[in-house]
């Protein structure tokens, strides 16, 4: 009984043919989609702005006008870091030299 039920599956399974059907306008659908995504990128402020500060970066003339504004730059927090340092072990020393004068100075 299992012999004629899977002869008449194959039979079945050999015989079903799948036919799909696309609509006439589908392929100009796909390429209407695609432009306009494509026109939706290039539209897009932030990739315009990234291609066109890497097309100028390459440039030696940029390219060394940024390297100098980091350098300045580099240099402008240090300094003002060095200053914050510079107070803080002052007012450190400060107390030191004070508490070696004076021990008492520092219980007031």
């Amino acid at each position: 009984m299992k012999d004629f039920e899977s002869d008449e599956l194959d039979a079945k399974l050999r015989a079903w043919k799948v036919e799909p059907q696309v609509p006439v306008s589908f392929q100009r659908e796909v390429w209407q989609c695609i432009a306009a995504r494509q026109a939706a990128r290039d539209e897009a402020l932030w990739p315009q702005l990234m291609q066109r500060l890497f097309t100028q970066i390459a440039r030696p003339r940029y390219a060394t006008s940024l390297i100098a504004i980091s350098l300045s730059i580099s240099l402008g927090v240090a300094h003002v870091h060095a200053q914050d340092t510079k107070a803080r072990m002052a007012k450190l020393l400060e107390s030191r030299y004070a508490a070696s004068i004076d021990p008492l100075a520092m219980s007031r």
